[in-house]
C-alpha cells in the first residue's frame, strides 16, 4: 500500500495561531480553522455592533444610553466568544486537517485588512457628518470642563433644530477662524441680554442661581446657575466688579455665549453674539476623564 503524503494540502490547525487571529479580527481565527461563515458572521456582528455604539453614545434620542451599553457588551461578548470558540475549533480539528481555497495567509491578510481599515472609514465618516472629537483647552469652561477635557459634540443635533438655552456648543472662534471654542448658549434671537454685578438677566429676568460654596481649586465661588431647562455649576467672583454690561438684543440666526467660568472667559460679553452658523456642533459627552 502507498502511504498518501498530505502536504501541503494538510495542516492542523494551532489554537495559538487561531487565538492570535481572532485577537487581530473578529471572526479570523475561524476562517483560519475552516468556518469561515461562522467567522464571516462574528466579524459583520461586531462591525455592526461598533457602528451601533458610537451612534448610541453621541446621538441624543430616547433610549441612546441603553443602546450604547448593549452595543459596547456586544462587541466584547463577540471578541471574547470569537477567541475562545476559534481556539477550541482549532483544538478540535484533525492532524489531518485538509486545507480549503481561503487558507491562505493572502485572504487572512485581506480580512484584517478590511476589519482594520473599517474602523478610520467610521470614524472619518462620523467625525465628518455625526460626531467630532475636542480637546478642551483653558479654563474657561471650568468648573464643567477641566483643562485638557475630552469630549464629543454631536455635528447633526442642529439639522433640524437651532440651539437652546443651556447648550454646550463648540464654534469656530470669532477672533481666529484656525481655533475652536466651547461656550454655553445663554440666549437665542430676539432675547435681552444684561449683565449687573456679574449677575445674568435674559428678557428682564435674573438667571436663578444658588451658592454652592468657595471654590478649592480656583479663586472665585461655585454657584449652580439655571437658564432654559439646564442646570450647571459656574464660578463668578467672590467680590462682584460692580459694573454693568449694556443690555443688547440677540440678533438674527445668533446666539449669545458665556464660558463657565465667569472669572476668566473670552466670551459674547467680548465679542458679542455668534453666528449660529459658526456653530460645530452641540457638546453631548465627554469621554476623557471618565468622571
Amino acid at each position: 500500500m502507498t502511504a498518501i503524503n498530505c502536504e501541503p494540502l494538510c495542516a492542523p490547525r494551532k489554537p495559538t495561531v487561531a487565538l492570535n487571529l481572532s485577537l487581530l479580527s473578529p471572526g479570523l481565527g475561524h476562517v483560519y480553522c475552516g468556518v469561515i461563515a461562522r467567522g464571516l458572521l462574528i466579524l459583520a456582528m461586531s462591525l455592526l455592533a461598533l457602528a451601533a455604539f458610537i451612534v448610541g453614545l453621541v446621538l441624543p434620542f430616547p433610549g441612546n444610553t441603553a443602546l450604547a451599553w448593549i452595543a459596547g457588551f456586544s462587541v466584547i461578548a463577540l471578541g471574547v466568544y470569537g477567541c475562545i470558540d476559534s481556539r477550541k475549533l482549532a483544538l478540535g480539528t484533525r492532524r489531518d486537517y485538509r486545507l480549503k481555497d481561503y487558507n491562505r495567509p493572502l485572504v487572512y491578510g485581506l480580512l484584517a485588512i478590511i476589519s482594520g481599515l473599517s474602523v478610520p472609514v467610521v470614524a472619518i465618516v462620523l467625525k465628518t457628518w455625526v460626531v467630532e472629537a475636542f480637546i478642551v483647552v483653558g479654563d474657561s469652561s471650568y468648573p464643567t470642563y477641566d483643562d485638557h477635557t475630552r469630549v464629543l459634540a454631536n455635528k447633526r443635533a442642529y439639522d433640524q433644530a437651532e440651539p437652546q438655552p443651556g447648550d454646550s456648543v463648540v464654534f469656530t472662534s470669532p477672533t481666529d477662524h484656525h481655533r475652536t471654542w466651547i461656550k454655553r448658549v445663554i440666549a437665542i434671537a430676539g432675547d435681552e441680554v444684561e449683565i449687573i454685578n456679574d449677575e445674568v438677566y435674559v428678557n428682564g429676568e435674573k438667571l436663578p442661581r444658588n451658592v454652592i460654596g468657595q471654590d478649592s481649586m480656583k479663586p472665585g465661588v461655585l454657584c449652580r446657575e439655571s437658564v432654559g431647562g439646564a442646570s450647571y455649576q459656574v464660578l463668578v467672583s467672590a467680590e462682584p466688579a460692580g459694573e454693568a454690561m449694556q443690555k443688547i438684543t440677540v440678533p438674527v440666526n445668533h446666539v449669545y455665549v458665556l464660558g463657565d467660568n465667569r472669572t476668566d472667559s473670552q466670551d459674547s460679553r467680548h465679542f458679542g453674539p455668534i453666528s449660529i452658523f459658526s456653530i460645530k456642533g452641540k457638546v453631548t459627552t465627554q469621554y476623557w476623564p471618565l468622571w
